[in-house]
């Protein structure tokens, strides 16, 4: 359905409180394919296709309007609070909303966000191979790495089908990897700076569950010092670390940080 201005996609579940999983990379892509039928059992649960304007002029802004949008669709679909779930650039509009819409907040979780924080050199280089395989015009290559680099190694021994399936769904269906490519590597840059201060993520009140991949074999990040940065920063936040899985870990066994999730909306009330 259309809903403030986003493509939403509904499961409906079980009574529990509103859960919206965000991020830019849309259903389409096949991210949430895993998650969703765990959650769904207890909770109603919407993924929220965001889309990227022609231009912008600060990431601040946007992120903070997806929030907007985002608790826009949680009251279209009868709930003042949700919780919300973002993932990578979803855990940036998280953040946001943490901190300029408390209010439609019942809980935050951030899955393996960015931060700047660790060592950033090695993010510069990763992005700058994530430009080159887009200018080179084999998206198909970036979409390969973007995969191959997020998974651990005995899930790319064991499901390459797998991986094969989820690169054509996602070459199809997600307008990310169509940008063109001044766009999508501005984007990405935007992603790995702080929108949101230290002092402000002091004074977040929303309760946060942060999970973080521990391997990380894409240099770009998301990296585990970001999410212990995060952690740090946060006093209302827990973190939880995954140490022998990339940052595509929901993709590999979704089962374990669902079952974290759900004892963390039932702990909130």
């Amino acid at each position: 359905m259309e809903i403030a201005g986003c493509r939403v996609h509904l499961a409906e579940g079980g009574d529990g409180r509103l859960v919206l999983l965000v991020r830019l990379a849309s259903r389409g892509a096949g991210v949430w394919d895993e998650l969703v039928p765990l959650v769904a059992g207890r909770h109603r649960v919407a993924s929220v296709d965001l889309t990227l304007p022609a231009d912008w002029t600060d990431a601040g802004d946007l992120l903070r309007g997806f929030g907007e949008q985002v608790a826009a669709v949680a009251r279209e679909l009868g709930e003042e609070r949700c919780h919300v779930v973002g993932w990578n650039g979803g855990a940036q509009i998280g953040l946001q909303m943490a901190v300029h819409r408390p209010d439609a907040l019942a809980t935050l979780v951030l899955v393996t966000p960015f931060k700047e924080a660790g060592e950033m050199r090695q993010v510069a280089v990763g992005l700058d191979i994530l430009e080159m395989f887009l200018r080179s015009g084999r998206r198909d290559l970036y979409t390969w790495n973007w995969f191959m680099a997020g998974l651990s190694d005995g899930f790319v021994e064991q499901h390459f089908d797998v991986i094969e399936a989820l690169v054509r769904e996602r070459l199809a269906n997600d307008p990310f990897v169509a940008l063109d490519v001044d766009r999508a590597m501005r984007w990405m840059r935007d992603l790995r700076r702080d929108w949101v201060t230290d002092t402000e993520l002091r004074q977040v009140t929303a309760p946060t569950l942060i999970l973080a991949a521990g391997l990380n074999r894409w240099h770009a990040g998301p990296t585990r010092a970001m999410a212990e940065a995060l952690h740090a920063a946060m006093p209302t936040s827990r973190l939880e670390l995954y140490g022998d899985r990339g940052a595509l870990f929901l993709l590999e066994n979704a089962a374990p940080a669902a079952a974290r999730m759900l004892d963390f909306f039932a702990a909130a009330g």
